[in-house]
């Protein structure tokens, strides 16, 4: 429609602008025509006036010549007259006038007709008309014949012929020259007016344009504050998110380190408690106490790990897994929940079912999280989770002979924070976040989600999980010997030099989830890592040093009879040793704090049997002093003082020296850091070993270190298309902000 309008604007504008041209034309044609019959009339007059006076009073009246004198001179007056309104009119009586005046002198005075039959001729010219003199001169030629022969007296027919055809031809050919010339004048002319009509046009299209441009420039510079202003807010919203998570995830170590430490005691050590005579219902309920500690334990790092790198997705640490073991373990867990419930839950698994490529955490969250859904939602009956292999996938169903869903429902209830028509009244309301969470996990494992119910009915949800990277299921029949299982093919490994375990799991949890996996091989020296390579052929090696070492020791880390297209790279990634050797402590650890850790740590201190605790949490010292009681029996007695602020314990250290100093960095004034400045200023404390115990992670309490090197090196070197394809995301990576100081 917008082409076919525009087609017509067109159309109209091209014919108006050639009626204008035409009318135009007609203008400048009688503007010529009056231009010479002004001049040609007022002569004539003049000439006709003079030539009237001389011959009026002259002695010898000469009637004939004055005639003809005053009849040119009406005729002038009569055409000037008419031309003023009508300058073609005007010019047709000139010529006309002319005419016949020269058949009056051809009668009346013969011997001046031939030169007042040159006049019409000449003046035809101003028709402006081509064949105008032509014809003038034929008339003349005819006229002057026919009256003189009327007359008795025949003219010189071919003198007249010659004469005014050579006048006619002559005033023919110039006056065609002038008509090409004013043709070609006109037709410019008309270009230029059509020229000039289309330019009025786009320049009223581009001022529009402008206009809608100018508009539009306001309405983008409007939405690109608005963005800015929502891209701060965001910001905001993310800083303030990962600080919660940060602090939150601090908060939970706390009592977690409590329950996870005195739980272990309880669970791997009871005979510190004396001859108690547990029942098997409480050792039970203990070990699932256990279990679900180290569980939350999993989790707060996950959360740790998302508010301190600043991560986008929940990292995923794949490994192959027998799935079936993973849902008993989800079902052996959910059953402590309906203990004293009249609902049964089971698990029906087909033996065919192969091993996994998997996050085990996450699929396990994920099917604790359905099965505490038909919990919900089943007062009694029974829930069973069933798994079986199709042909591309694995299928797992959780079933249950609950309230049931309504189909309308079905597509929204994996909504975060929905909530299904019903659960308003029900015990254990949720916040509607569990199925949400499981659609992410499986989702996150290339799987799909989904349920089918109907109200009283029931519910059963399935998760698919595809067979990528998986492996024949573990026969259940004894061998003489245990099979290595070989590496993942689907893995590719790393091996990491000057690095810790720590450090591993780190980078094996960051480096996965993005449709590669790595397994981080971890060498001691330089000769362990060239064994490593050898094996297993990694995909780079990574040689992570503290600035204070990296340059001086890369040289003797770097095995020098590497494969020289092998990429080695260079980072800084805090750990807890250099936090120990930041702050010029002996070691770190990490709450919650293993009882395998407090003991390893301690048998590298042979002398060591008063044991000094400064932590403000009474929980912790608790725990260490339960886990130090466990290895009594082994004639490793220790004793424990705890001290509850930092001025307790300086005072306590201070009293007595102790062997070993146990110091929380996160206390109330004086913190664990002004502990150590004192202990560092006292010369009979100096050299006394301090291991520090905080709940902050690795990246929260190593912050202030200086981590912003990472190298990339290869012995055979880099070509420039490598560097330069190097070079574009390392930018988008590292973007400078001059706002900060």
């Amino acid at each position: 429609m917008m082409v076919d309008s525009h087609s017509r604007e067109a159309g109209t504008v091209g014919e108006e602008v050639p009626a204008r041209v035409r009318q135009a034309s007609r203008l400048d044609l009688n503007d010529l025509r009056w231009r010479g019959l002004e001049s040609l009339a007022t002569l004539q007059a003049l000439g006709a006036a003079t030539a009237a006076w001389y011959y009026l009073p002259n002695e010898a009246f000469r009637w004939r010549q004055s005639s003809l004198a005053i009849a040119l001179l009406l005729v002038g007056l009569a055409s000037y007259l008419v031309g003023r309104h009508r300058p073609l009119h005007g010019v047709l009586l000139l010529v006309g006038g002319q005419l016949a005046v020269a058949l009056a002198a051809a009668v009346l005075v013969p011997g001046a007709s031939i030169l007042l039959f040159c006049l019409p001729i000449a003046t035809s010219t101003l028709i402006i008309w081509t064949p105008a003199p032509l014809l003038a001169a034929l008339l003349a030629t005819a006229g002057q014949y026919g009256i003189m022969s009327i007359a008795g007296r025949p003219p010189l027919l071919a003198l007249s012929v010659i004469t005014y055809g050579a006048l006619g031809v002559t005033l023919y050919l110039s006056g065609d020259a002038v008509q090409h010339t004013l043709a070609w004048s006109w037709k410019r002319h008309g270009d230029a007016l059509l020229l000039a009509e289309q330019l009025r046009d786009r320049q009223g299209e581009l001022n529009r344009t402008i206009a809608a441009l100018d508009l539009a420039y306001r309405l983008l510079q409007r939405s690109n504050h608005e963005l800015a202003q929502a891209r701060q807010e965001a910001d905001e919203a993310r800083r303030l998110k990962e600080q919660f998570a940060a602090n939150i995830s601090h908060e939970l170590r706390t009592p977690l380190n409590l329950i996870l430490g005195f739980s272990e005691m309880m669970y791997l050590s009871p005979h510190v408690y004396g001859d108690s005579g547990w029942s098997p219902a409480l050792r039970r309920d203990i070990s699932q106490i256990y279990t679900a500690s180290r569980h939350l334990l999993q989790l707060v790092d996950d959360v740790m790990d998302l508010s301190r790198l600043n991560a986008e997705r929940v990292p995923l640490r794949k490994q192959l897994c027998d799935l079936g073991q993973v849902i008993e373990e989800a079902v052996v867990t959910a059953r402590e929940f309906v203990r004293d419930r009249p609902l049964r839950i089971f698990s029906e698994i087909d033996s065919t079912v192969p091993r996994l490529l998997l996050d085990a955490t996450r699929i396990r969250q994920a099917l604790l999280n359905l099965l505490n859904n038909a919990i919900r939602f089943t007062d009694n009956g029974e829930i069973v989770v069933r798994c079986e292999r199709q042909e591309q996938e694995v299928l797992i169903s959780v079933a249950d002979t609950g309230t049931g869903i309504a189909e309308s429902e079905l597509e929204s209830i994996f909504d975060e924070f929905y909530q299904a028509q019903g659960t308003e009244d029900r015990p254990g309301r949720g916040m509607g976040l569990g199925l949400a969470i499981a659609k992410r996990f499986v989702q996150m494992h290339a799987g799909r989600i989904w349920a089918e119910s109907a109200p009283g009915r029931g519910s059963t949800f399935y998760i698919a999980l595809p067979l990528d990277g998986a492996r024949p299921a573990p026969s259940r029949l004894r061998t003489s010997r245990p099979l290595p299982i070989p590496d993942n093919p689907y893995t590719e490994s790393i091996v990491l030099i000057g690095g810790q375990r720590e450090v591993a799991r780190l980078l094996e949890r960051h480096l996965g989830g993005a449709g590669r996996d790595y397994h981080v091989l971890v060498a001691e020296n330089a000769e362990d890592a060239q064994r490593l390579v050898s094996e297993h052929h990694p995909r780079c090696l990574i040689c992570n040093l503290s600035l204070t070492k990296l340059r001086a020791l890369a040289a003797q880390l770097l095995p020098q009879d590497l494969p020289r297209q092998l990429p080695v790279l260079y980072t800084a990634i805090p750990c807890p040793a250099w936090r120990a050797e930041m702050l010029g402590v002996y070691a770190s650890l990490q709450k919650p704090v293993q009882r395998e850790q407090l003991l390893n740590l301690l048998s590298q201190l042979p002398d060591a049997r008063d044991i000094l605790v400064i932590d403000d949490d009474l929980g912790f010292a608790q725990v260490v002093v339960r886990m130090l009681e466990t290895v009594s029996d082994d004639g490793q007695n220790y004793h424990v003082r705890t001290a509850f602020t930092g001025s307790e314990g300086l005072a306590e250290a201070q009293r007595r020296q102790p062997d070993v100093i146990l110091l929380d960095l996160r206390m109330p004034p004086p913190d664990g850091y002004a502990v150590l400045a004192a202990l560092q200023a006292d010369a009979s404390l100096r050299q006394v070993p301090v291991v520090i115990v905080t709940a902050g992670d690795v990246e929260e309490e190593a912050a202030g270190l200086e981590t912003g090197l990472v190298a990339l090196a290869q012995r055979a070197g880099w070509d420039l298309g490598s560097t330069l394809k190097a070079i574009p995301p390392l930018l988008d990576l590292a973007r400078p902000d001059y706002g900060q100081p």
